[in-house]
Protein backbone atom coordinates (compact mmCIF):
# COMPACT_ATOMS: atom_id res chain seq x y z
CA UNK A 1 0.00 0.00 0.00
CA UNK A 2 1.76 3.23 -0.86
CA UNK A 3 0.67 6.31 -0.23
CA UNK A 4 -0.02 9.48 -2.26
CA UNK A 5 0.86 12.76 -1.29
CA UNK A 6 3.96 14.43 0.45
CA UNK A 7 5.62 12.73 2.93
CA UNK A 8 6.44 13.43 6.22
CA UNK A 9 9.08 15.01 5.89
CA UNK A 10 8.49 17.09 2.60
CA UNK A 11 6.20 18.48 5.24
CA UNK A 12 7.69 19.50 7.81
CA UNK A 13 10.16 21.01 4.97
CA UNK A 14 6.96 23.44 3.23
CA UNK A 15 6.19 24.63 6.62
CA UNK A 16 10.19 25.95 7.90
CA UNK A 17 10.16 27.79 5.03
CA UNK A 18 9.33 31.42 5.47
CA UNK A 19 8.98 34.06 3.10
CA UNK A 20 11.86 37.03 2.42
CA UNK A 21 9.09 39.75 2.08
CA UNK A 22 7.69 38.59 5.97
CA UNK A 23 11.10 39.29 7.09
CA UNK A 24 11.54 42.42 5.38
CA UNK A 25 8.28 43.47 6.88
CA UNK A 26 9.23 42.33 10.78
CA UNK A 27 12.69 44.45 10.39
CA UNK A 28 11.32 47.75 9.12
CA UNK A 29 8.28 47.68 11.93
CA UNK A 30 10.87 47.25 14.60
CA UNK A 31 13.38 49.81 12.90
CA UNK A 32 10.12 52.27 12.86
CA UNK A 33 9.03 51.47 16.32
CA UNK A 34 12.40 52.26 17.50
CA UNK A 35 12.68 55.57 15.48
CA UNK A 36 9.20 56.86 17.00
CA UNK A 37 10.49 55.64 20.84
CA UNK A 38 13.69 57.83 20.50
CA UNK A 39 11.90 60.43 18.44
CA UNK A 40 9.08 60.94 21.49
CA UNK A 41 11.89 60.20 23.82
CA UNK A 42 13.51 63.46 22.27
CA UNK A 43 10.85 65.39 21.85
CA UNK A 44 9.73 64.99 25.72
CA UNK A 45 13.01 65.52 26.96
CA UNK A 46 13.54 68.62 24.41
CA UNK A 47 10.72 70.28 23.70
CA UNK A 48 7.85 69.71 26.22
CA UNK A 49 7.73 72.31 28.84
CA UNK A 50 5.11 70.80 31.39
CA UNK A 51 6.84 70.06 34.83
CA UNK A 52 4.76 67.07 35.26
CA UNK A 53 6.50 65.04 32.43
CA UNK A 54 9.67 65.93 33.48
CA UNK A 55 10.07 62.53 35.28
CA UNK A 56 8.66 60.51 32.03
CA UNK A 57 10.44 58.15 30.42
CA UNK A 58 9.18 55.98 27.64
CA UNK A 59 10.33 52.79 27.87
CA UNK A 60 9.11 51.30 24.69
CA UNK A 61 6.40 51.36 21.65
CA UNK A 62 4.55 49.35 19.95
CA UNK A 63 2.96 50.14 16.38
CA UNK A 64 -0.07 48.33 14.94
CA UNK A 65 0.44 46.61 12.15
CA UNK A 66 -1.12 49.07 9.57
CA UNK A 67 1.08 51.78 11.51
CA UNK A 68 -1.92 54.07 12.36
CA UNK A 69 -1.85 52.97 16.35
CA UNK A 70 1.40 53.63 18.64
CA UNK A 71 1.25 52.08 22.26
CA UNK A 72 3.31 54.32 24.09
CA UNK A 73 4.98 52.73 27.53
CA UNK A 74 6.34 54.94 29.69
CA UNK A 75 7.94 54.96 33.05
CA UNK A 76 7.68 57.69 35.84
CA UNK A 77 11.06 58.38 37.50
CA UNK A 78 11.04 58.85 41.66
CA UNK A 79 13.28 60.85 42.91
CA UNK A 80 15.28 63.62 41.83
CA UNK A 81 14.74 67.39 42.69
CA UNK A 82 11.32 67.93 41.34
CA UNK A 83 8.14 67.31 43.84
CA UNK A 84 6.79 63.79 42.97
CA UNK A 85 3.56 63.59 40.89
CA UNK A 86 0.87 61.25 40.69
CA UNK A 87 0.21 58.54 37.61
CA UNK A 88 -2.68 60.07 37.40
CA UNK A 89 -1.42 63.57 36.56
CA UNK A 90 0.90 62.36 34.52
CA UNK A 91 -1.29 60.64 32.32
CA UNK A 92 -3.75 63.47 32.02
CA UNK A 93 -1.00 65.55 30.91
CA UNK A 94 0.38 63.21 28.18
CA UNK A 95 -3.33 63.22 26.99
CA UNK A 96 -2.76 67.11 26.81
CA UNK A 97 0.42 66.73 25.27
CA UNK A 98 -0.90 64.06 22.66
CA UNK A 99 -1.53 66.55 19.73
CA UNK A 100 1.83 68.45 20.22
CA UNK A 101 3.68 65.20 20.39
CA UNK A 102 1.88 64.25 17.14
CA UNK A 103 2.72 67.29 15.02
CA UNK A 104 5.99 67.21 16.27
CA UNK A 105 6.63 63.74 15.06
CA UNK A 106 4.75 64.71 11.73
CA UNK A 107 7.38 67.00 11.24
CA UNK A 108 10.70 64.55 12.15
CA UNK A 109 9.68 62.21 10.86
CA UNK A 110 8.60 60.85 7.59
CA UNK A 111 5.65 58.76 7.73
CA UNK A 112 3.25 58.38 5.58
CA UNK A 113 0.59 58.38 9.09
CA UNK A 114 1.47 59.58 11.97
CA UNK A 115 0.06 57.49 14.25
CA UNK A 116 -2.56 58.14 17.28
CA UNK A 117 -0.64 57.85 20.36
CA UNK A 118 -1.79 56.05 23.44
CA UNK A 119 0.18 56.23 26.48
CA UNK A 120 0.52 52.88 29.17
CA UNK A 121 1.85 53.00 32.36
CA UNK A 122 4.81 50.93 32.21
CA UNK A 123 5.85 51.49 36.14
CA UNK A 124 7.85 53.59 38.39
CA UNK A 125 11.58 54.20 38.22
CA UNK A 126 13.43 54.38 42.33
CA UNK A 127 15.71 56.81 41.17
CA UNK A 128 16.64 59.81 38.65
CA UNK A 129 19.95 57.89 38.04
CA UNK A 130 18.03 54.67 36.96
CA UNK A 131 15.76 56.62 34.93
CA UNK A 132 19.06 56.83 32.55
CA UNK A 133 19.48 53.55 32.74
CA UNK A 134 16.28 52.77 30.74
CA UNK A 135 13.93 50.13 31.48
CA UNK A 136 16.01 47.95 33.81
CA UNK A 137 15.61 50.70 36.53
CA UNK A 138 12.54 49.89 36.86
CA UNK A 139 11.23 49.77 39.95
CA UNK A 140 10.58 46.08 41.11
CA UNK A 141 7.19 44.86 42.27
CA UNK A 142 6.34 44.15 45.68
CA UNK A 143 6.45 39.95 44.90
CA UNK A 144 9.76 40.23 43.21
CA UNK A 145 10.92 42.35 46.33
CA UNK A 146 9.89 39.84 49.14
CA UNK A 147 12.10 36.65 46.33
CA UNK A 148 15.02 38.92 46.37
CA UNK A 149 15.06 39.14 50.57
CA UNK A 150 14.63 35.58 51.40
CA UNK A 151 17.48 35.09 48.34
CA UNK A 152 19.56 37.60 49.66
CA UNK A 153 18.82 35.92 53.46
CA UNK A 154 19.91 32.73 52.25
CA UNK A 155 23.25 33.90 50.84
CA UNK A 156 24.58 35.24 54.20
Amino acid sequence: MSRSGPSRRERRHVREVESPIDEAIGHRHLRLQDLVQRELAALLRDEVTDPRLESVRITSVVLSVDYRHARVHYAIARGGGSSPTSPSEVARALERATAFLRGRLAEEVDLKRVPDLRFVLDGLIATEENARAGPSGLAPSPASRGQETSESEGDE
